[in-house]
């Protein structure tokens, strides 16, 4: 593994005219969600720790990069680990104060494709919520 802190924003949100019509949470220009709106941007802008992991060879990945984003008052990403191997379950780093995001890529080895479905085959569609430690992703051949 090996991995980098990149600065960036602090306390940042794009601004906006609150929810759309098309959300099914809150009314018409609700302001609630700005930061859940803001992700997408604040994944470019904000403090980011980016770890890049060479995963085992038998998971049929290549590449796989995890980058942590500070959110709000949880700019501060913070690398625990040194460069070297990783395992399952090892801490990495970690945010303080709360409240984050994280992007997770993975490039699969020729051959393969990353499908992002649950473990009985279920497709994972934006918006579900997901219980932490549940699978969003598998590697099956092309």
């Amino acid at each position: 593994m090996t991995s980098a802190v990149i600065d960036g924003t602090y306390y940042a949100a794009l601004p906006d005219d609150g929810a759309s019509r098309c959300d099914t949470d809150l009314e018409p220009g609700d302001p609630h969600g700005a930061i859940v709106r803001s992700q997408a941007w604040l994944s470019t802008s904000a403090r980011r720790a980016v770890y890049i992991i060479q995963p085992n060879p038998a998971s049929n990945l290549q590449l796989v990069a995890f980058i942590a984003i500070g959110m709000v008052e949880v700019s501060t990403c913070e690398i625990t680990r040194g460069n070297g191997p990783v395992a399952a379950g090892d801490q990495i780093g970690l945010f303080h104060f709360g409240g984050s995001s994280y992007m997770l890529l993975l490039k699969p080895q020729p051959g393969f494709e990353v499908v992002f479905e649950d473990v009985h085959k279920r497709p994972i569609r934006p918006g579900q919520h997901r219980w932490v430690n549940s699978g969003i992703a598998r590697v099956r051949p092309v």
